[in-house]
């Protein structure tokens, strides 16, 4: 990213979860609370850093803040590189 002209950017891979709007606040807890006790469970955290993966399981509030600079960070990006189209 240096040599395109954006020192300083970080791109990672991630994965989330995601529910329809409007879904219940207690159902989104319920959900919340279960994935992130399965991805504490030894195996399961086994099996993903062998797959070279690490576990977050953050609450969907952490995530909403995730996915707004993630935005700010690409638009930043799209813009530095002189994209055109719709997006």
């Amino acid at each position: 990213m240096i040599e395109a002209g954006v020192p300083g950017f970080v791109a990672t891979n991630w994965f989330a979860y995601f529910v329809p709007a409007g879904t219940p606040g207690a159902v989104i807890g319920t959900l919340n609370a279960e994935i992130v006790r399965t991805l504490r469970l030894e195996d399961v955290r086994a099996k993903l850093i062998e797959l070279g993966l690490d576990t977050l399981g953050t609450t969907p509030d952490e995530l909403g803040k995730f996915l707004r600079d993630e935005n700010e960070k690409f638009a930043k990006l799209i813009k530095a590189a002189g994209v055109k189209g719709a997006y």
